[in-house]
């Protein structure tokens, strides 16, 4: 009778054990994917994030470089206006 008992007791503890490992394997396979789609979305994010930061300073550096034309273009403007001002239709 308590062989019967031990064996039975034996039995149902490997049973919680069995299933308390299933569980705990179950949540921590869903932390590891949850963990790595969220390092794999912070990445792409990243990416994406550096490729319109070097898209944007692209940007930026042709806008200086026009920016450093501007003042012969404001002169080619002042010289054209001065033109036009003394500029008389001709007559036929």
């Amino acid at each position: 009778m308590c062989a019967d008992t031990i064996r039975d007791n034996l039995a149902l503890a490997m049973a919680i054990i069995i299933v308390g490992c299933a569980s705990l394997g179950w949540v921590g396979g869903r932390v590891v994917d949850y963990t790595f789609d969220e390092v794999r979305e912070n990445t792409s994010s990243r990416i994406e994030t550096r490729a319109e930061i070097k898209h944007l300073k692209l940007e930026l550096d042709q806008m200086k470089e026009a920016l450093k034309e501007l003042p012969a273009i404001k002169e080619i403007v002042i010289r054209t206006d001065e033109r036009l001002q003394n500029w008389e239709p001709s007559s036929k």
